[in-house]
């Protein structure tokens, strides 16, 4: 048996942080993921003091991955008193917006009047401490002497203190941080205090490695405007000897976890608005044992968004249910969309696929349709190598279901195409800790020749000069951003049909695509594993729709 395959059967040790942090909720998060994605895979979660002991427990081997903060990434991978870590890298997590939280009564309003304040920076070997103390330095202040700091033992214990007023101001960080959701959730309420403009520019100048971060509006209870701040992304390290077959397999779990679970998420949150009725329930099953698809996935969204768009029209109580499944004789995933709607007569089941054709009901009657969505797509079904088929009972419901084969024929040949020959990628991008992530996933790789830049400017240079088969770019840079270089790439002829991989912290909204040219290819910095860039670059070289 080999070592991976050892490893993987005794468990992986998996550190994590004290009670009343982010880390733990994204912890039983991450193990559920890799379970349902690879049950091969066994991860035992374990509970620390944080990143300050994760990272010496890594170091050991005590433990076979653990999570650290972006700020102590940061250093290690970036040291000025040695050579850089040798913990690998194994995925991002999620980015962490800093900020402060006090009571909704509080008198203070911004990081000045803090200043003597007692302040609550969480533990001393925690992430949180370490990033409040990059940005107050960004900022010419020191935790310490400047305000009244208090170090707590237990993440729990912080928002107690800020809610019974012990504390003036608690810092925290990361994606609904329970200690941020216990205050604001509470009958006193509370309020969130962030760096102004000015601040964030002072901050990101001292330190470039951290980002213009925004938590949308409706973050936290009571949060009713977008707050600007600053922050970073937390890492999931791996210990230096960890051999690459686990890492592996446990990258392309989380990638897998993530790109199906992307898919059912986006299609939930864009068919939301078309759920008007409060005796009709929407419901994504969490595909069991589906592997991961290379096909058309724009097409397979489209498809999916026609059926439960109709299924959802048509039904006046109950649910519409949306799953998957993979019949593994025939090689092939089956999505169903079924629904508890007036159903369809037997007689009408195929005439419902013909251009134009609707069938009279009562219900069809006040609904607007053109009778060109589910030929459009059984159509598109069958440009997937795939088909798509109905079962219906008259007043109990109808199953759709789209049947593809796991593997398009155009899809296996662009990832044999990619292998067939070495290709050249080039990062544009000023984050030195990003940079250093993606040398180690991409130029890891033997198919893959990795050159990068640090700004627009050079990556400009270095594209019309070497000539490279794909540019993972950056948009948030200084002096010219990811926009602008998108631009001048687009306009210049020798590099108008480079294909370019945009890769932001921004939110990759409807609003962000609408700032860039059709069809690019987008990917979040929130999302980023060895398995998932490697997905990307083997769809943008081997040119696949």
């Amino acid at each position: 048996m080999s070592k991976a395959a050892v490893a993987q059967q005794s468990g992986l040790k998996f550190g994590t942080a004290g009670e009343g942090g982010g880390f733990v909720v994204y912890a039983s998060a991450f193990v559920d993921a890799v379970k349902w994605a690879n049950p091969k895979i066994g991860v035992k979660p374990l509970p620390t003091r944080g990143s300050l002991e994760n990272v010496p427990l890594l170091e050991a081997g005590t433990i076979d991955i653990g999570l650290v903060f972006g700020e102590m990434v940061q250093e290690l991978f970036n040291s000025k008193d040695g050579a850089p870590t040798k913990l690998k890298v194994i995925s991002t997590v999620y980015s962490s917006a800093g900020m402060f939280v006090v009571r909704a009564d509080s008198r203070y309003r911004t990081i000045n009047d803090l200043k003597g304040r007692p302040v609550i920076w969480n533990g001393r070997g925690s992430g949180l401490a370490l990033q409040g103390r990059y940005v107050m330095q960004g900022l010419g202040l020191d935790p310490e002497k400047d305000f009244e700091a208090i170090y707590t033992e237990r993440l729990v214990d912080g928002p107690d203190m800020i809610l019974e007023g012990r504390a003036s101001a608690l810092w925290g960080a990361g994606n609904r941080w329970p200690g941020f959701v216990k205050i604001a959730s509470d009958a006193r309420g509370g309020r969130f205090i962030t760096p102004d403009d000015e601040e964030i520019a002072r901050i990101v100048d001292k330190y470039p490695f951290m980002r213009r971060l925004a938590v949308p509006a409706g973050r936290y209870p009571g949060q009713s405007e977008t707050l600007l701040t600053v922050g970073s992304w937390s890492y999931v390290l791996a210990r230096p000897d960890l051999d690459e077959a686990t890492g592996y397999d446990l990258a392309a779990a989380l990638h897998k976890a993530e790109r199906i679970g992307n898919m059912f998420g986006g299609l939930r949150g864009a068919l939301k608005p078309l759920l008007t009725s409060p005796d009709v329930e929407l419901i994504f099953d969490i595909p069991e044992q589906v592997p991961e698809m290379f096909t058309d996935e724009p097409k397979v969204t489209q498809i999916l968004r026609n059926l439960i768009s109709n299924a959802l029209k048509f039904t006046e109580h109950g649910e519409v249910r949306v799953t998957a499944r993979f019949d593994e004789q025939r090689g092939r995933v089956d999505l169903s969309v079924r629904d508890t709607g007036i159903g369809i007569a037997p007689a009408d089941c195929e005439r419902i696929f013909d251009e134009f054709s609707q069938v009279e009901t009562r219900i069809q009657k006040r609904v607007k349709g053109t009778g060109l969505g589910l030929p459009l797509s059984r159509s598109l079904a069958a440009l997937l190598g795939g088909e798509l088929t109905v079962e219906s009972v008259v007043g109990q419901g109808s199953i759709f279901t789209l049947s593809i084969p796991r593997e398009r024929g155009d899809a296996i040949r662009a990832r044999r195409g990619a292998d067939a020959s070495r290709k050249r990628v080039l990062l544009i991008d000023d984050d030195e800790t990003f940079r250093y992530v993606m040398r180690q996933i991409v130029g890891g790789e033997p198919r893959y020749e990795f050159i990068e830049a640090s700004d627009g400017d050079v990556g400009l240079k270095v594209a019309r000069e070497q000539n490279p088969d794909v540019i993972i770019l950056d948009l948030q840079m200084p002096t010219i951003d990811g926009f602008t270089v998108l631009q001048e790439l687009t306009a210049d002829s020798r590099t108008s049909v480079t294909p370019v991989i945009v890769s932001t912290s921004m939110n990759v909204n409807a609003e962000l695509k609408a700032r860039l040219p059709a069809g690019t290819r987008v990917i979040s910095k929130n999302t980023i594993s060895r398995e998932n860039v490697s997905l990307f670059l083997r769809d943008a070289t081997a040119g696949a729709p």
